[in-house]
């Protein structure tokens, strides 16, 4: 399974912290495509609290399909037997990046070509348990 952490502001909708921006154009239909290709779509934001709830609303307003909100994916907290901080993906899209953001649908293309069609997105196929685990 592929995981993808995409960043809000600034990538889904323009920035206007603490509100929330406009939609970036085809953000919304090819995070959607990604996700019903079988991608795990993580949502990664700086966002907190009463702001991480705007974001959630807007995000179900607006029909954005995801797996997660500032969270690891389940399986790979059981596999790696750990919840580190850091998002674990095998792709971030965020406007910080020192390329920056292509156009959405080029940006399906280079994913398509590097980690292919039809995923298996297991970390909402099945109840997984999470082990209590301790950093040391």
């Amino acid at each position: 399974m592929t995981v993808i952490a995409v960043d809000f502001d600034g990538t889904i909708v323009t920035e206007n912290y603490p509100g929330i921006g406009e939609p970036i154009e085809d953000a919304i239909n090819c995070i959607n495509i990604l996700y019903d290709q079988g991608y795990c779509i993580i949502i990664n934001s700086c966002r907190a609290r009463e702001r991480q709830d705007e974001m959630k609303q807007w995000l179900h307003d607006h029909g954005v399909k995801y797996c997660h909100v500032n969270e690891n994916c389940r399986e790979r907290v059981v596999n790696y037997r750990t919840d580190c901080r850091k998002i674990s993906a095998d792709c971030y899209i965020d406007d910080k990046s020192i390329y920056g953001i292509p156009s959405w649908p080029s940006m399906i293309t280079m994913i398509v070509n590097k980690f292919g069609y039809c995923q298996v997105r297991d970390c909402q196929l099945k109840q997984v348990t999470v082990p209590e685990v301790h950093c040391d």
